[in-house]
């Protein structure tokens, strides 16, 4: 209704709120599809929306203008770094065990000493690959400011620097982890920006 009549000014009280989010991305593409030639102010409670849709964004809390700028801009002055995001990934513990066993193997009988023989039952245990105090050295070896703030199930999460970071540093520790990444013991890694809602806090 606010978009009838061909007004050049749109103002938008949270219009995204209270709606499911299927609805909620029909509005953001609704908005993006008619944004052209006018200028739309629109209020909300969810950064990542304003990150999406916002040319520019100001934060306000209790009634003061806090900042103002564009999403890069309020990244680049706030925001804490570049989010550094490991996979390691799982192997099978009995394989690796039958393969270091000798002349035992997996339907082995014979009572020799340190043999565990493997019934059909058995489900194959599994365990984290990827030692994360040698992870962490590698990634200190280009890049010494970063730390290790998560570790959750097979995901390590490193906060690199976002200011005053060397180009090259970060293009070397990319390149070394795609090269040898099975050497590891990883299955994917990730890069991250800093979203606006740790900017906004």
């Amino acid at each position: 209704m606010a978009f009838v009549g061909e007004s050049k000014v749109v103002v938008l009280d949270e219009p995204t709120s209270g709606v499911d989010p299927y609805s909620r991305r029909s509005i953001w593409d609704l908005l993006l599809k008619y944004r052209s030639g006018r200028t739309i102010i629109l209020s909300t409670h969810h950064m990542d929306e304003a990150d999406l849709l916002g040319d520019r964004i100001a934060i306000i809390s209790q009634g003061k203008l806090y900042c103002s700028g564009s999403p890069l801009f309020l990244k680049n002055c706030f925001g804490t770094g570049f989010y550094l995001t490991l996979v390691r990934r799982m192997r099978k513990v009995k394989d690796d065990v039958e393969k270091n066993s000798g002349s035992c193997h997996s339907d082995c009988s014979c009572p020799c000493p340190g043999c565990t023989p493997k019934t059909k039952e058995d489900p194959l245990e599994q365990e984290m690959d990827g030692s994360v105090p040698g992870l962490t050295e590698l990634i200190h070896h280009h890049v010494p400011e970063a730390k290790l703030i998560e570790s959750i199930g097979q995901e390590l999460i490193y906060l690199l620097p976002g200011k005053d970071f060397k180009y090259r540093a970060y293009a070397s520790l990319f390149r070394e982890l795609e090269e040898t990444m099975g050497d590891l013991g990883l299955s994917s890694f990730g890069i991250s920006d800093t979203p606006l809602e740790e900017v906004n806090q």
